[in-house]
C-alpha cells in the first residue's frame, strides 16, 4: 500500500499544534482573498510565504 505524504491527516490524528497551524493558515488565506491589493507574485512554501503586492488595481 502506498501512502501519499501530502494527504491531510484526519482531525483525530492531528496534534493541537498542527490544528492551530492549520487554523492560522486558513485564516491567512481568507484574509488574502479579501485583500484589496493586487497580488503580483505568490509563493506558498507551506510554512513560509513570499508575496508581492501592487498598489494599483486591475
Amino acid at each position: 500500500m502506498i501512502i501519499d505524504p501530502f494527504l491531510e491527516k484526519p482531525d483525530y490524528i492531528m496534534s493541537d499544534r498542527e490544528k492551530e497551524l492549520e487554523a492560522r493558515y486558513a485564516a491567512f488565506q481568507e484574509w488574502l482573498d479579501k485583500c484589496p491589493l493586487v497580488v503580483t507574485d505568490y509563493r506558498d512554501y507551506t510554512d513560509e510565504f513570499q508575496i508581492t503586492f501592487s498598489l494599483e488595481a486591475d
